[in-house]
């Protein structure tokens, strides 16, 4: 830097000084306006931007558009981009409506970072179509203010240090959220890796494990905010992209579209793992932990069900006898017993667990039936009479797969129902 250059700085620093003193003897400005910034840069309603270009002195280029599912980068690569980090963007736009003339100060725009190519030009488009240009430079040395080119081509000072936001890297406006769904919106969810496949599909209270018998919904909902705290750790756009990995993750939804994630080896850093979307990052290896989830670990862990507190009504008949449950206000009642008994049979049957193997049961030959009402939705339950290995099999019949139950746990809950008629 030359002397003259360096007269110049000195010169705009006393000036924006003189400037800080007069709007802190006159009290702040009225709701974030600048009394002293009179000179046009751009008129934008950014709550109207759909699509923002950012063009950095060195050639790179950002590009994010607004699409129905919020913001997206399509330059200089795909991926969702962050919420927050756009609205901070937007804002800081917002913030270049006026600044302060910077006059009588002899320098080079370039000096303002404001030469050819400068530091940044952001270009957005409007929702009508309008398209706006605007020139933005460097840092103000005091102050937290940024050049920019005015309107009329001058040079100015708007409100804020834009150069975080404006000339940062693409990186920091990507989402580093892995997942970014509705758990109500989702359909199917499967997890390949070297343990083996945990794979679910259904909604709301109904979910189905593939090839095993039921999910529990509880166990379903904790696996999908499991999920959703996946996090890059930090996000490196310019990686080499996982394609082919130990561990997989693809969530559907009820759209038909999907979410992914394939997850690479360790290495000094973490795990690298990218998105179906093209983001990619790194994984804190404890984060893993939420992938690591199998059918013992999402499955329905009692035979017929029993949810206590959602469950509204058991029916169960078999040769040792009959129980018709209702749930009423002030608990469990039938005919013929008393609530507490009645309440007793319930958490008996809702006790008994259901076990897996890697091979199914035979379905059982008839003998006993139990049925459970929640919400409206009615399931029923077939009882074995053989008993194999220790254990009785119980088909649920509207996910069509059979479990083993221990027969002593299951026969200590018949046995209390036939002792309470």
């Amino acid at each position: 830097m030359d002397l003259s250059q360096t007269r110049a700085i000195v010169v705009l620093s006393v000036l924006l000084m003189a400037f800080s003193a007069v709007v802190w003897w006159q009290g702040a400005p009225q709701s974030g306006v600048d009394p002293e910034a009179t000179a046009l840069v751009w008129e934008v309603d950014v709550d109207k931007v759909v699509d923002v270009l950012i063009a950095h002195a060195d050639g790179g280029t950002i590009r994010v558009t607004r699409e129905e599912s919020g913001w997206r980068m399509v330059e200089p690569f795909a991926g969702r981009a962050d919420a927050e980090a756009m609205d901070a963007l937007l804002q800081a736009l917002g913030r270049l409506d006026r600044g302060i003339p910077v006059a009588g100060v002899d320098a080079p725009p370039a000096m303002f970072g404001l030469g050819e190519p400068p530091a940044a030009r952001v270009t957005v488009v409007q929702g009508d179509g309008a398209r706006t240009t605007v020139t933005v430079g460097d840092a103000a040395p005091v102050g937290s203010r940024t050049y920019a080119r005015g309107a009329d081509g001058g040079i100015v000072a708007v409100r804020g240090d834009l150069t975080a936001v404006v000339q940062g890297e693409p990186s920091s406006l990507l989402d580093a959220r892995v997942f970014a769904f509705d758990p109500g919106a989702v359909r199917s969810v499967r997890i390949t890796s070297p343990d083996g496949v945990l794979d679910i599909a259904g909604s709301g209270h109904d979910w189905t494990l593939r090839g095993v018998g039921r999910a529990d919904p509880d166990r379903v909902d904790d696996l999908l905010v499991g999920l959703l705290q996946l996090r890059f750790d930090p996000v490196l756009p310019l990686a080499e992209p996982v394609t082919s990995s130990p561990v997989a993750v693809e969530v559907e939804m009820a759209d038909g579209s999907s979410q992914g994630l394939r997850v690479g080896v360790d290495d000094a850093l973490g795990v690298a793992a990218s998105t179906l979307d093209a983001r990619h990052g790194m994984l804190v290896p404890g984060q893993l932990l939420q992938l690591r989830r199998g059918p013992t670990d999402v499955a329905v862990r009692q035979a017929f069900g029993i949810r206590l507190e959602h469950t509204t009504a058991v029916t169960a008949e078999t040769p040792l006898g009959r129980l018709d449950a209702q749930r009423t206000e002030s608990g469990w009642a039938s005919a013929g017993r008393s609530s507490a008994q009645t309440a007793a049979v319930v958490e008996a049957l809702a006790a008994v667990p259901a076990t897996y193997a890697a091979t199914l049961p035979p379905e059982p030959a008839p003998w006993g039936m139990v049925i459970v009402t929640e919400d409206g939705r009615v399931r029923r339950f077939s009882v074995g009479a053989e008993v194999v290995d220790g254990f009785r099999v119980v088909l649920d019949e509207s996910a069509g797969l059979p479990v083993r139950v221990p027969a002593d746990t299951l026969g200590e809950a018949l046995g209390s129902l036939a002792s309470s008629e």
